[in-house]
C-alpha cells in the first residue's frame, strides 16, 4: 500500500499515535509529549521497549549507582571511597572523615576507631564515573604502629608516648602503647613519661607498667610489670629499690 501523501489520523492530525509508532530501542524511552523515542537522560537508564503497546519509561538509577551518560541501558555502581550526587549522574568522593568499604554504598561512613581518613589516587577505571577533574576518592587507613585513634572520623592518629609503641597497626586505644621488652613505664606523671631501662636485677617484659603493680596484694596486678629475678629481693612498697 502507497500513500501518494502524509495519512490523517483519528486525531486529526499526520503523527501517528503512541500505539502506530515502533518499539524504543535500548539506550531510548518514549516520551508522549513529543510522540517519539528520545534518548535516554543521564542519571537513569532505558531498557528499550517490549512492543509499541508495552511502552518502558526511563527508570532512575538505583542507590549507589550512577549512570554519567545519556543513552544508558544500565546503571553503574560508585567505586569504593564514593556516592552518587543528587541527580545520580556522577560519583563523589565522601567528605571528611567518611568512607564506604563496597562499591555501590548508597551513603558514607564515619572511619572508625584505629583508623583514621585520606584522599587517595582513584584507580584509572573508576574515573570516567567520576566528576570533571576529580581523581581521588576516600579512604580510612589503619593507624600505623606505635600510634592509635580512639575516636569516629578522625584524619590523623596520636602518637604513642616516648619510648612506647603498639604491637601492631590498627590500634583504637591509648592503653595499646606499651613499653618494649627490658622497659617498663615508670609512675606516669605527665603525658611526656617515658619508657625507663628495667631495673638491674628485674625482667621487664612488653608493657611492664607500674600502672599495674598493686602494693596491697601482688597477685591482684592488673597487667604486666618489673619482675624480681631469683636471688633479689625489694620492699613491697618501693618495688623499684632492689637488693640481692
Amino acid at each position: 500500500l502507497a500513500f501518494t501523501a502524509d495519512p490523517v489520523f483519528n486525531d486529526g492530525g499526520r503523527v501517528p499515535p503512541p500505539d502506530r509508532e515502533p518499539a524504543c530501542p535500548q539506550g531510548k524511552h518514549y516520551t508522549k509529549e513529543f510522540r517519539r523515542c528520545s534518548v535516554c537522560p543521564a542519571g537513569f537508564y532505558c531498557r528499550g521497549d517490549d512492543s509499541a503497546l508495552s511502552r518502558i519509561p526511563a527508570i532512575a538509577c538505583s542507590l549507589g549507582q550512577v549512570a554519567v551518560q545519556e543513552g544508558t541501558v544500565e546503571c553503574q555502581a560508585c567505586p569504593i571511597g564514593t556516592t552518587p550526587n543528587a541527580n545520580r549522574t556522577v560519583c563523589d568522593a565522601c567528605s571528611e572523615g567518611r568512607h564506604t568499604s563496597e562499591p555501590g554504598s548508597p551513603f558514607c561512613s564515619l572511619c572508625t576507631p584505629g583508623k583514621y581518613w585520606t584522599l587517595v589516587r582513584a584507580p584509572p577505571g573508576d574515573r570516567p564515573l567520576m566528576g570533571a577533574g576529580e581523581t581521588d576518592v576516600s579512604q580510612c587507613e589503619a593507624c600505623a604502629r606505635g600510634n592509635y585513634s580512639e575516636e569516629f572520623g578522625k584524619t590523623e592518629c596520636k602518637q604513642c608516648g616516648k619510648g612506647q609503641s603498639t604491637q601492631g597497626a590498627g590500634s583504637a586505644s591509648a592503653s595499646a602503647c606499651v613499653c618494649p621488652e627490658d622497659k617498663y613505664l615508670p609512675e606516669v606523671t605527665s603525658n611526656e613519661t617515658a619508657c625507663a631501662d628495667c631495673p638491674e636485677g628485674m625482667a621487664c617484659e612488653i608493657g611492664s607498667d607500674m600502672r599495674h603493680y598493686n602494693a596491697e596484694n601482688v597477685t591482684a596486678s592488673t597487667g604486666p610489670f618489673p619482675r624480681l629475678l631469683p636471688r633479689f629481693w625489694s620492699p613491697v612498697q618501693e618495688p623499684l629499690n632492689v637488693y640481692k
